[in-house]
């Protein structure tokens, strides 16, 4: 928890804790692995890596890779621990609401909707459409703006075309 109140676990706080605990980042590059996996650029890598973290206990290399990929996704990671600390724990829905990481917060549990008194069903008035006044009717259209600028194909000639001769011709 951060000192502004931030109940979740921050990109910073993943990407601290990613550094300093290797199980940590194995833990994250399986998260990445089940949410829909790597980037392009790191599929290759990710699944050489998994397959040996899954072989057995990892080195010290692959505890590295480990930790270089899953710092890439600190973001997705850190949504990821919001969700479930959300799904654990629904009070912090208020908090996340706050700092505008929950869309709306659901009302306390304490209080209970008061139901609105039942409206005595009323026929459907119909109106008719006013009559536009005679000067609005005949009001003439507003003239076309002027273009402005060179008239077309003034300037765009193609390359190909002969050039223009520049004596007069008669007629």
């Amino acid at each position: 928890m951060s000192t502004n109140g931030y109940p979740f676990m921050s990109r910073a706080a993943v990407l601290a804790k990613i550094t300093a605990e290797p199980a940590f980042a194995v833990e994250c590059v399986r998260i990445i692995e089940e949410r829909g996996g790597f980037m392009a650029s790191h599929r290759a890598r990710a699944a050489k890596l998994i397959s040996g973290l899954a072989a057995g206990k990892p080195s010290t290399t692959q505890l590295q890779d480990a930790a270089e990929l899953a710092a890439r996704y600190s973001k997705t990671l850190a949504r990821v621990f919001r969700e479930r600390d959300l799904a654990a724990r629904p009070e912090l829905a208020v908090a996340g609401a706050v700092f505008g990481v929950v869309a709306s917060a659901p009302p306390p549990a304490a209080t209970t909707p008061v139901p609105a008194p039942a409206m005595p069903a009323r026929a459907p008035t119909v109106v008719a459409p006013k009559a536009k006044p005679a000067t609005e009717a005949a009001a003439p259209a507003a003239p076309a703006p002027k273009r402005r600028g060179r008239p077309p194909g003034s300037k765009n000639r193609p390359k190909d075309a002969p050039a223009p001769t520049k004596r007069r011709r008669r007629t």
